[in-house]
């Protein structure tokens, strides 16, 4: 049974890992003619604590300008390819936590995102989110690395797509997904059941 996408956040921190994993969440909402939500999360631990009121008020502000303007550029590439619904919005709050209130107070289905950043801390902020997100998220995360192919948008083509499985439920959950992106873009599934030796007391290799 295949799911429904109809609606994608591409969440941003205005990095260059960040825009690569929007240029995805674009290409995928274009191809599906799905809404696209753009959001970047102010986090409200990057305001200095022992700084006076006036000072707090003032990094708050440069830091929501700054969220502000990464919400912008992606809005606009978006526009671009897009003929559904762009939504932008800035919030505050810790990134992931502030990621998966977005995603139960808009409907959102699926999320799209940059694994990394392009600099050393980037790569340990965005990174983070990431792997937080991907870990407590209610809906699929799709990720995407800094380092694979640069393509146009709309040019974004997945000729195999692997499903590895373990048989759980959660694994079957994820093969739906997997199925779905596939019948979008009439890609060859390959499916894939490894078997743990390390459990079997230091025999070495593998089944699949």
């Amino acid at each position: 049974m295949s799911q429904t996408i109809n609606s994608i956040l591409v969440p941003t921190d205005g990095s260059d890992g960040a825009r690569i994993g929007a240029r995805r969440g674009i290409d995928l909402a274009a191809t599906i003619g799905a809404d696209l939500h753009v959001l970047s999360a102010v986090d409200a631990r990057d305001i200095e604590p022992d700084l006076n009121a006036d000072g707090q008020t003032e990094r708050e502000r440069l830091l929501e300008t700054e969220a502000e303007r990464a919400v912008d550029s992606i809005a606009r590439l978006a526009r671009t390819h897009l003929s559904g619904q762009i939504t932008t919005a800035v919030e505050s709050g810790i990134p992931f936590q502030a990621i998966n209130d977005y995603v139960d107070t808009h409907d959102i289905d699926l999320i799209v995102m940059g694994t990394q950043g392009q600099t050393g801390f980037e790569r340990v902020v965005l990174g983070s989110v990431a792997e937080k997100t991907l870990r407590t998220a209610a809906v699929p995360v799709v990720t995407v690395t800094p380092d694979g192919d640069i393509v146009e948008i709309g040019d974004q083509r997945y000729e195999n797509i692997l499903l590895p499985t373990d048989g759980s439920e959660g694994a079957d959950l994820a093969i739906e997904w997997g199925i779905t992106l596939a019948e979008m873009y009439d890609a060859t599934v390959h499916t894939l059941y490894s078997v743990d030796t390390s459990r079997f007391g230091g025999v070495e290799g593998s089944a699949e």
